[in-house]
C-alpha cells in the first residue's frame, strides 16, 4: 500500500485496535512504524504485522479457523515476526 504519513499511520492503527463487537483476544504491540496484532472474530483467528515504511506500508495478513489453533499455533508466533522490510529505497 502506499506510505501512511504519521497522522495516517496513528489513524491506521488506532482504527485497527479499536474495540469492535464480536472481537474478542486482541493483543498487539505498536513499535514506531510496525505493529503486530492478534485477534478473534466470527470464528476465526487472526494475525497481521504491519511496516510503515517511505517505499510503502507492507502488510501481512493470515487467519484460520479458531476452533483449530492447535493446528495453526505455530503462525501466531512466527508468522508476524517473519515479515522482514527495508527501512530505506534502493535504486534498482
Amino acid at each position: 500500500d502506499p506510505p501512511l504519513d504519521d497522522a495516517a499511520w496513528d489513524a491506521f492503527v488506532d482504527k485497527t485496535t479499536e474495540d469492535r463487537p464480536g472481537v474478542d483476544s486482541r493483543s498487539y504491540t505498536r513499535v514506531n512504524d510496525d505493529m503486530e496484532i492478534t485477534f478473534e472474530e466470527k470464528g476465526r483467528a487472526h494475525v497481521a504485522a504491519y511496516h510503515n515504511r517511505e517505499g510503502g506500508l507492507a502488510r501481512l495478513e493470515f487467519s484460520y479457523p479458531a476452533d483449530q489453533r492447535d493446528a495453526y499455533a505455530l503462525f501466531d508466533a512466527v508468522l508476524p515476526r517473519s515479515l522482514r522490510v527495508q527501512d530505506e529505497l534502493k535504486p534498482r
